[in-house]
């Protein structure tokens, strides 16, 4: 039976939405965020923390790095990614998170997107 050691870390889970209205559209029809953009984005942060022992991991119910999670009308729709860190990239992850956050804020024309964060251990298999 393998043995695991336990890592403090922090969890961020941020709900994205899939459409969007553009303020400049006077018929003001949904329009769908382009998900290509948003699976680069999370390509990026998947690499930059699996180098430092942290990952980056979608609805596992969706083939990566998108997720389902759909409900309600166009307008309710989301899609959420989740960010699993070491404690000790907190911060770093928590700057490269608000990044996202804003970017997609400005991008989307989103008054709000809900991120949540808290701790977590994290389970991983022993070297020995």
């Amino acid at each position: 039976m393998s043995e695991f050691i336990v890592v403090p870390a922090v969890k961020f889970e941020i709900h994205l939405p899939a459409t969007y209205i553009d303020p400049a559209d006077p018929t003001e029809t949904p329009k769908f965020v382009q998900l290509a953009e948003v699976a680069n984005y999370l390509r990026e942060i998947t690499a930059k923390y699996k180098q430092y022992g942290g990952y980056t991991i979608s609805n596992p119910f969706a083939p990566p790095p998108l997720s389902g999670g759909y409900q309600g009308g166009p307008q309710e729709r989301s899609f959420w990614a989740m960010i699993i860190v070491p404690d000790h990239l907190l911060n770093d992850a928590t700057q490269d998170i608000q990044q996202m956050v804003r970017f997609f804020q400005e991008k989307y024309h989103q008054a709000e997107i809900l991120c949540y964060s808290y701790h977590v251990n994290w389970y991983k298999p022993s070297s020995s």
